[in-house]
């Protein structure tokens, strides 16, 4: 059961950070009002990820507990500009076909 978890974040981590961060950076190119979500994601999840190893590393340590309070704000960040990446895409397509 452990390797199939592995496997799984393995396969999240790809989706994320192979796929999700370069196409958000991709599309802010084409039409900047998309840079607000691309920044929120890119540096919500990526700093969270690493904050999170970092907290794990040193959770034997009192300052590992706060630097995951830290990355937990980041990762929450992260799915703000998640969450706000499909409603301005809902919204161009409103405001276009209207």
């Amino acid at each position: 059961m452990a390797v199939v978890a592995v496997v799984g974040a393995i396969i999240g981590l790809y989706a994320l950070f192979g796929k999700l961060v370069p196409s958000t950076a991709k599309l802010a190119e084409y039409d900047p009002e998309f840079s607000i979500s691309a920044t929120l994601i890119k540096v919500g999840y990526v700093g969270g990820f690493i904050l999170l190893v970092l907290g794990f590393i040193t959770l034997i340590l009192l300052i590992g507990f706060f630097v995951l309070i830290v990355a937990a704000i980041f990762l929450l960040i992260g799915s703000i500009g998640l969450l706000y990446y499909p409603l301005k895409c809902i919204a161009n397509l409103t405001q276009q076909y209207s």
